[in-house]
């Protein structure tokens, strides 16, 4: 039964992936509420909204692949995995979000790196 299924998504759709890598515009519009939240030194909000973007971007990589996400744990790092050249993306992230900072300096900081953090296409 599973042997079935799996030849039914295999490969990987193509509609899916221009869809996911099409609709990554939504990291720009999350990014853009965590400098609001970054301005006002809101580390909880900016920290939800970095990582909301890391995963957004790590589901671009693993489509941009052809490769489907099971399950989120070990999304960000899984992209280094991957067949293609992410670019450093994973340690890039990683380095981002634990180093997240305190203040609205630090939080602005944290979020212009996320934007510019490699993204798949």
């Amino acid at each position: 039964m599973l042997a079935a299924l799996a030849e039914r998504v295999s490969p990987y759709p193509e509609a899916l992936r221009a869809a996911l890598i099409g609709n990554l515009w939504q990291v720009d519009f999350i990014l853009d509420g965590a400098q609001k939240g970054a301005s006002a030194g809101d580390t909880a909000y900016v920290a939800l909204c970095l990582t909301t973007a890391a995963m957004l971007l790590a589901h671009g990589w693993h489509a941009l692949a052809g490769e489907w996400v099971i399950n989120e744990k070990g999304i960000v790092p899984g992209v280094a995995r991957l067949a293609v050249d992410s670019h450093g993306f994973s340690d890039e992230v990683a380095s981002i979000l634990a180093k997240t900072g305190s203040t609205p300096a630090e939080l602005r900081g944290s979020v212009d790196k996320m934007r510019s953090a490699p993204r798949p296409s």
